[in-house]
């Protein structure tokens, strides 16, 4: 005799986003197909459609959810130091990151990584950080973690002491755009 299935809509809808952030931070959105994510979550794909209505609507779902806001900040007098201990952390969670680099091949889901990592990583930064130029300083510190993050994980991982060196500094240039007053260089020559 086989076990009844029960229905939990709250279950499946999270083993759906589960297989769909790995499949999109693993393989990226254009290579990855709706019944890929189905059978990774153990779902029927109408479960998908009925949950989210489509792909792109998944994909935006499922980076919204790695994009999760930080619940708070650190103080600005330590800034640096809690980055450096967020991105010291060898199982820190880069989905979000990953999700959106390989997003690039399609303009629809590059739109929505663009328009997301704006709303849960920048804006909320540039805020905190406040004026004068708050959300250049914000895009400027995304900027810097997002190098930091592909040269160490992608372009030459496993090299600790070096990257332990490169985050101190990072750390401290990051410490630096916490004070508007101290952070030169953010004015190009010729560019208002």
């Amino acid at each position: 005799m086989t076990e009844a299935r029960t229905r939990n809509p709250a279950r499946s809808r999270a083993a759906i986003l589960e297989a769909a952030r790995t499949a999109f931070s693993t393989r990226g959105y254009a290579q990855v197909g709706v019944r890929e994510i189905a059978v990774a979550a153990g779902v029927a794909t109408s479960l998908i459609d009925r949950h989210f209505g489509n792909k792109l609507q998944l994909f935006e779902a499922a980076l919204l959810d790695a994009l999760a806001p930080r619940q708070e900040w650190s103080g600005r007098a330590t800034f640096g130091d809690y980055i450096h201990r967020i991105l010291s952390k060898p199982d820190l969670n880069i989905q979000g990151l990953l999700m959106s680099i390989l997003a690039a091949g399609d303009s629809d889901a590059s739109a929505i990584a663009a328009r997301l990592t704006e709303g849960r990583v920048i804006a909320p930064l540039a805020e905190w950080l406040g004026p004068p130029d708050g959300h250049l300083r914000a895009v400027r510190m995304n900027a810097i973690v997002v190098g930091y993050l592909i040269q160490t994980r992608f372009l030459t991982p496993g090299n600790q002491p070096e990257d332990e060196r490169l985050l101190v500094g990072i750390s401290a240039e990051l410490q630096r755009l916490c004070t508007p007053d101290s952070s030169p260089g953010l004015e190009l020559p010729g560019v208002p």
